[in-house]
């Protein structure tokens, strides 16, 4: 005979302050940790969307070699892609406009880099092969005077001073800022410490970063530069040169074999730095130091090491990062996208001050991976005096996109026929394993209560178990709920509403349990598909079943397939507003959506001209600067003569 309920046994999931954590198998994690958790956010204690990504504009094709904040009118973003420069400046719209900067001549549009620093008076940008650019918010030219910048790839300027390493283990350092413009930009002294005209390093430098200092003249100590398998410190702190060789330690190894695997990655933060190292591990500086005086080396991505351990470090090189928000953004899981270069497909979110009182702030912790883009940059910066957060992704359109992170707002926004569309966040939440007082004993898992609050608009949940050992989890249950929170509008006179989120407390599984709902320990997955906080997480198990009193052995010698769960949970982010190539089969092409078409010359016949057909849909007409120079009808096939250029037509559907 079943117990009664209240005799049921009960485990409870609540107030998540110990993140997600892959470091340990479910079972042995905190009681406040997950095991793993997708599109999480784990503050204050409170499982709930993570925060939301909303697309601002579409860039220019092409490899995107580099964006960077400049301070400059406000603040703008000033991008590289293929060898020329654009600029984004964020305001209060939904969208921004992308602008062309004149360059008297482009880079090279192949390198993979392209590296940009801030000096008091321009923005510096490098390839390592071009000449470096100077961007002074109104005209951008490359400085081809002798004893000014040298050519170089990583940057770093702070102290009145602009360090440039040239790409093959020498650092160049410039004159210290003066009252005449551009003047730190000038390379005209040559006080070193061996005598010559730069530093020596151990090897190639993979980044450079000055550390935050507080209650210093500039704000900034010592310069950091990072190598594959070393870091090393210059006293850049020091401004007078002829200091310099009178100063003893002015150039230390910090960490001998510990180095950095990509510049992008390094961020600074509270006097400290993190930045991914050699072997793709998370490190910050002020960990490492501690670490290297015990056994061991160490890190501080175990936690996240469920998909941090899986990434390729030859894939690593351009890895991005940012603080914001109070939480170390990441790249991760990296693959080669359209142009050869590597995209991220999810970013790894660190909080660094989930919970945060008069009492103080506790440790940072993990909420898990954050996915539904492939992000090749992030940046951040203050325009007009409000910090803001970016992130370039490239789709499967081929096409660059500027997401804005929004704290504020749990859901994302891309744009449809030009309208912004909101789209529902879906997250997972994997639960540590339960052991219902004993993990020796069968039990039978007969119900799940969890607390949803702060509900907005629909949400979808799904619940899954995975009992013992099981290598997948078991599908369950399925709810929905909703909560009204837009005032529609109404035929005048409208009685206007104050609309809150709704609570709905005590959400019981509806399905009865089954057979394969008996074991040792269960563990739990939810997919959310909404906006809500989960507050509390409680699940129910009945102990009086039949408990084996022998040994029951069974036969495993037979090799068997045991099929692994991968999370089958895919969320992206659409993209609709686009432009769409044309695919060509011996000049002829086939078009099959709406948007816009990019026709290269390189697609022409040998008559000069280009041949395609319009099917799927219903096909209205051509608009389009080149529209005029359409011929053909229906479905096609239709003609257009390149004349030796490109053509732009823009494809119109009825609706």
């Amino acid at each position: 005979m079943p117990t009664s309920h209240d005799q049921w046994l009960k485990e409870a999931q609540a107030y998540i302050t110990g993140g997600v954590s892959s470091a340990f198998a479910p079972e042995y994690i905190e009681s406040n940790q997950l095991a793993w958790a997708r599109n999480t956010s784990c503050r204050d204690g409170l499982l709930k969307p993570r925060s939301g990504y909303h697309e601002r504009s579409i860039l220019t094709k092409g490899k995107v070699q580099g964006i960077e904040y400049y301070s400059r009118h406000g603040g703008m973003l000033v991008a590289m892609i293929n060898g020329l420069l654009f600029r984004i400046k964020p305001n209060t719209s939904t969208t921004f406009a992308v602008e062309s900067i004149s360059l008297d001549f482009p880079n090279c549009d192949i390198e993979s880099q392209a590296y940009m620093v801030e000096c008091s008076s321009s923005l510096v940008i490098q390839n390592g092969i071009d000449t470096a650019i100077k961007y002074d918010g109104a005209d951008a030219v490359h400085v081809n005077k002798r004893g000014q910048v040298p050519r170089g790839k990583h940057m770093a300027y702070a102290n009145g001073r602009l360090w440039v390493h040239n790409g093959r283990g020498r650092m160049y350092v410039g004159d210290i800022a003066g009252v005449a413009t551009d003047s730190e930009l000038n390379f005209t002294e040559t006080t070193y410490l061996l005598g010559g005209g730069y530093f020596a390093l151990p090897g190639e430098a993979t980044g450079m970063q000055f550390i935050p200092i507080n209650d210093s003249e500039t704000g900034y100590g010592p310069l950091l530069v990072f190598g594959r398998d070393y870091v090393i410190a210059f006293r850049a702190d020091i401004t007078q040169r002829d200091l310099w060789q009178q100063t003893q330690g002015f150039q230390t190894v910090v960490l001998p074999h510990i180095g950095c695997i990509s510049s992008k990655s390094i961020v600074a933060f509270n006097q400290d730095i993190y930045w991914r190292d050699g072997k793709g591990e998370i490190r910050s500086l002020r960990q490492a130091r501690i670490d290297s005086s015990t056994p061991g080396i160490g890190s501080l991505s175990k936690e996240v090491s469920f998909l941090i351990d899986q990434d390729s470090t030859n894939l690593l090189d351009n890895c991005p990062s940012m603080i914001f928000d109070n939480r170390l953004l990441i790249g991760a899981s990296p693959f080669i996208n359209i142009y050869g270069e590597t995209s991220y497909k999810d970013v790894v979110s660190m909080d660094m001050a989930p919970t945060t009182t008069m009492k103080g702030k506790s440790s940072p912790v993990y909420d898990g991976e954050w996915d539904g883009i492939s992000v090749t940059h992030m940046v951040k910066g203050y325009f007009d005096g409000i910090e803001r957060a970016f992130m370039v992704t490239l789709d499967q359109d081929d096409n660059n996109r500027l997401f804005e992170i929004m704290p504020k707002d749990r859901r994302d926004i891309y744009y449809l026929s030009g309208t912004a569309t909101p789209q529902r966040i879906k997250r997972v939440i994997d639960t540590r394993k339960f052991l219902f007082q004993s993990g020796q004993h069968y039990k039978r898992l007969d119900r799940v209560d969890f607390w949803a609050t702060d509900i907005n608009g629909l949400v979808d949940v799904k619940v899954y178990f995975k009992k013992d050992f099981d290598s997948q989890f078991t599908y369950w249950d399925t709810i929905q709920f909703c909560s009204k929170t837009t005032d529609a509008s109404t035929s005048a006179p409208h009685v206007f509403k104050q609309l809150g989120k709704r609570n709905a407390p005590h959400i019981r599984t509806l399905t009865a349990p089954t057979a394969n709902m008996v074991g040792q320990d269960f563990q739990l997955r939810l997919e959310i598909d909404g906006d809500c906080v989960m507050d509390r997480i409680i699940l129910h198990a009945d102990k009086n079943v039949t408990q084996p009193v022998y040994a029951d052995r069974q036969d495993y010698s037979s090799c068997t397939e045991t099929i692994v769960d991968l999370q089958p949970m895919n969320y992206e982010i659409p993209y609709t507003d686009i432009l769409f190539n044309l695919l060509f089969t011996n000049g002829t092409g086939v078009y099959t959506n709406v948007g816009t078409i990019d026709i290269g010359k390189n697609t022409q016949q040998s008559d000069g001209t280009v041949t395609f057909n319009i099917v799927g849909g219903s096909f209205n007409n051509f608009s389009g600067p080149n529209s005029a120079e359409v011929s053909g009808s229906g479905t096609g096939p239709y003609t257009i003569n390149m004349n030796g250029g490109n053509k732009h037509l823009i494809i119109n559907w009825n609706t």
